[in-house]
């Protein structure tokens, strides 16, 4: 599935959205989804984990209004309810996403781990710990 579109609708959004706004989507998300979140807020990371029983259930990005939840999951509606851009996975771990790298670069600058990731071909786990 190409995400570009939905992932550059988040960048070109950036301007508009803070950490507080994702601060603020993590603990609604938490809260209405009875989820636990796991974000350092003193040094505040590339994306906030809500875990249920110890697996991710989604996660959110700490500097635009992006989403990755596994689909089927509460969280995913909520997600858009709050603001969000929502991608949604089958789990974590299956290639199943795909987008340009233009448009990564220009929703998380030109992080390393896209030297090994690849574009056409990545999983929603891949994406997290390019952009961590």
């Amino acid at each position: 599935m190409n995400v570009s579109d939905v992932v550059v609708r988040a960048a070109r959004r950036r301007a508009s959205w803070s950490w507080l706004d994702s601060k603020r989507v993590m603990e609604e998300l938490a809260d209405r989804c009875e989820l636990e979140l796991d974000w350092d807020w003193d040094a505040p990371e590339g994306w906030g984990s809500l875990r249920r029983e110890a697996e991710d259930e989604a996660i959110v990005s700490g500097t635009i209004p992006l989403c990755v939840a596994l689909a089927g999951s509460p969280g995913a509606r909520a997600a858009a309810e709050l603001g969000c851009e929502v991608i949604t996975v089958s789990s974590w771990v299956a290639p199943e996403l795909s987008c340009s790298l233009e448009v990564l670069s220009e929703a998380f600058g030109h992080p390393e781990g896209f030297s090994s990731m690849d574009v056409e071909e990545f999983s929603g786990q891949d994406l997290w710990f390019a952009t961590v």
